[in-house]
């Protein structure tokens, strides 16, 4: 359910640069090479400077699993101005140093070790390179204006509503090694934060009351010995969650 098949991803490259989005296969500016060259650099050395010197003024916009498959139907990979946000937003480098293990992830930095040449695809006013990892995984590095980079999709990246350098539980360390738990966690999170700014009075009592009894539960799955700790937390989550549409279930 949350992974790109090898066909989708293909389609997602399709998509972003066919159509209304012709790429032209041409040299791209030295700048934007250089910039994909030194982020290639930095990322393997850890080297959280020269990543930051890479990426757009704007920061870097990581998008995964779910907001990817978004971007397959709307087209929004060359079109950020689009207004839909992206799963985690890095502007300083202590920000690229806290999210580093969950964003730049083995099958990632694996990739990058064997590039020795990058395929860039223009669309008229964006370049972009994308790589394909076999059944593994897909990346796709889209540039702003200035040749910097500006997006990074990566189907693999670990991102879930907290800061997993900061992860001190049991479950919150589960949570962090898991990319399905991770997106789930996302999910629900981004469903209350909502709900919590359109219920009032008695609903909203209702809404706090039953996000902590979920996350009493959730939490007190170590200590559950007839379910996997990973299944455990999943299936506390789906319960606060309810089929078709994912919505809050705040009754």
């Amino acid at each position: 359910m949350f992974f790109f098949q090898k066909a989708k991803l293909l389609t997602l490259l399709f998509l972003l640069f066919s159509s209304s989005y012709v790429a032209a296969k041409i040299t791209p500016p030295e700048s934007t090479i250089d910039n994909f060259y030194l982020f290639k650099e930095g990322v393997l050395r850890k080297d959280y400077k020269k990543i930051m010197s890479s990426i757009s003024s704007e920061g870097l916009t990581l998008y995964s699993v779910r907001n990817s498959k978004y971007c397959l139907k709307h087209k929004c990979g060359v079109k950020y101005s689009l207004g839909h946000s992206g799963d985690l937003e890095l502007e300083t480098t202590e920000e690229i140093k806290d999210w580093y293990s969950n964003v730049f992830t083995e099958s990632l930095i694996n990739k990058l070790l064997r590039i020795q040449e990058s395929e860039f695809f223009y669309n008229g006013s964006w370049w972009a390179t994308y790589w394909q990892l076999g059944g593994d995984g897909g990346y796709l590095i889209v540039f702003d204006e200035k040749n910097k980079i500006r997006m990074l999709y990566n189907d693999k990246a670990v991102i879930p509503s907290f800061n997993c350098s900061k992860a001190g539980s049991v479950v919150e360390k589960e949570i962090c090694s898991d990319l399905v738990l991770s997106v789930k966690d996302r999910e629900l999170s981004e469903e209350y934060s909502f709900a919590r700014g359109v219920v009032t009075g008695e609903e909203f009592e209702t809404l706090k009351s039953n996000q902590y009894k979920f996350l009493k539960e959730r939490n007190e799955c170590p200590k559950n010995k007839s379910k996997t700790l990973k299944s455990c937390i999943s299936t506390a989550v789906d319960n606060r969650i309810s089929e078709p549409g994912r919505k809050l279930q705040m009754y």
